[in-house]
């Protein structure tokens, strides 16, 4: 049977995953508001009930519980159909030519927003772990906000990202919610066994008592008959009455003892099976916890480590550089010109094409070597142990296979490259300093002609 100490670390643990899956929560909920901070400035002005509507929803959502989210997406959905609306109207009739460049110069600005809020929400998807039969509603919501939609139609996908965030931590929180309750009842039973046998061993010690003093009464009486008596069949009458009563508290006593331990041994198996249940679900919850990390940490599209892993992979080679002066490189790649490939082909063959590249870079790169996909066509690699010299080599035959390897598309040939910028670490370097430095050479090689790598 596990200690009280083993139980211990083993609640600890759960609640450890507990708060991290909230820690992951509270992530999401602060890029949606940073979403709708951006959406608030896009809409300002243009409608008194829409700006209403939009402050409401903003300033609710650090309390703001996920399912009256689409009680305020409804509401802002029938705004913004208003809106355009009166907007078609006016125009319709006509309109003074100083009003139609103000409503241009808003288009032009509410485009810009438009395209921001995309990009923040794309961000917010690839954070989400979404269950594997909700996957094609994931790539839906991706290609629509890739196609940069129109400001009237972010309501509505806004709708479909809560109803993934619902789906991405839903499940999660139901399994410990139910484990959780499990192990209450459970605990309970186990104190309630504790205090049973407790109360059980009480009455046991004075039972125990009771008969050593009728025992010591029934042989202080025989000691005072022998002493006192002067008849000896007198004498055996008393000696045999008080030995009987010898043996029928020592029959008593025997009889409560048997009928304890009968009840001790049924109650310790049924402890036995609770607490094998017990080490059950809490086996059956981390691995469900390990499975929940795992996705959290993996791309869905390319199954490779995504963008929260990365950060973490980075921060560790930081650490170790900081600490053991272990010399690494990182490195940030895109593909060229991938916008074509999904406007000829379409977002399915831009997907294939991803699946692909981390497969090429996974295969010409060491095992060592960390390839996660950071965002869109987005790649970083980090490479442990190596110095930027060796990394631009590296990454160069990895552009040289990309360049040569043979891509068809409905038949038709086509060509796919990739930019590289690669840095070596440097002290005193934070994440987002030698992601910087990084992608400014991959800004460097992209302008200089692309299909480039450059070290800087």
């Amino acid at each position: 049977m596990a200690s009280s100490g083993d139980w211990q670390k083993k609640y600890k643990a759960v609640s450890k995953e507990l708060n991290e899956a909230e820690e992951y929560t509270s992530r999401l909920l602060e890029q949606l508001k940073l979403i709708l901070t951006h959406l608030t400035l896009a809409v300002k002005g243009q409608d008194h009930a829409l700006d209403t509507a939009m402050k409401n929803l903003l300033d609710s959502m650090d309390s703001v519980e996920v399912w009256k989210l689409r009680g305020f997406a409804r509401e802002i959905e029938e705004r913004v159909t208003n809106l355009q609306t009166f907007s078609e109207a006016g125009f319709e009739e006509g309109s003074l030519s100083i009003e139609t460049d103000l409503c241009r110069g808003q288009a032009n600005a509410s485009d810009m927003d438009v395209a921001a809020i995309s990009t923040r929400l794309l961000e917010v998807l690839q954070l989400l772990r979404i269950p594997n039969e909700h996957i094609r509603q994931l790539h839906t919501l991706i290609a629509e906000l890739e196609s940069l939609p129109e400001l009237s139609q972010l309501p509505s996908i806004l709708d479909g990202v809560i109803k993934l965030m619902r789906l991405a931590g839903m499940n999660l929180g139901e399994d410990f919610e139910d484990y959780l309750l499990s192990l209450n009842q459970q605990l309970s039973y186990v104190q309630n066994f504790l205090t049973e046998n407790q109360a059980e061993e009480l009455k046991a010690t004075q039972r125990q008592i009771a008969l050593d003093k009728a025992v010591r009464q029934d042989v202080s009486q025989i000691n005072y008959s022998v002493k006192q008596s002067t008849d000896l069949v007198e004498l055996k009458q008393s000696v045999s009455r008080q030995l009987t009563n010898i043996i029928q508290s020592m029959d008593e006593h025997k009889k409560n003892e048997e009928a304890r331990e009968s009840s001790l041994k049924q109650r310790y198996e049924q402890l036995l099976q609770k607490v094998a249940q017990m080490e059950k679900e809490a086996d059956q919850v981390k691995h469900r916890i390990e499975e929940e990390q795992l996705k959290a940490r993996t791309d869905p599209l390319t199954g490779l480590p995504n963008r929260y892993a990365y950060d973490r992979h980075v921060i560790n080679e930081l650490e170790r550089f900081e600490r053991y002066k272990v010399v690494f490189s990182l490195c940030v790649a895109d593909l060229d010109f991938f916008k074509r490939v999904n406007d000829e082909y379409g977002h399915l063959a831009g997907d294939k094409v991803l699946r692909l590249m981390s497969r090429i870079l996974q295969k010409n790169l060491r095992k060592i070597d960390i390839v996660c996909r950071f965002g869109g066509e987005e790649f970083v690699i980090i490479m442990p142990s190596t110095d930027g010299d060796s990394a631009t080599r590296a990454v160069e035959k990895v552009r040289k296979v990309i360049e040569e390897s043979p891509f068809n598309f409905q038949g038709k040939p086509v060509r796919i490259t990739m930019s590289f910028g690669v840095t070596e670490v440097q002290p005193g370097d934070a994440p987002d300093e030698i992601f910087s430095r990084a992608d400014r050479m991959l800004y460097q090689a992209k302008e200089s002609g692309r299909n480039k790598a450059m070290l800087g």
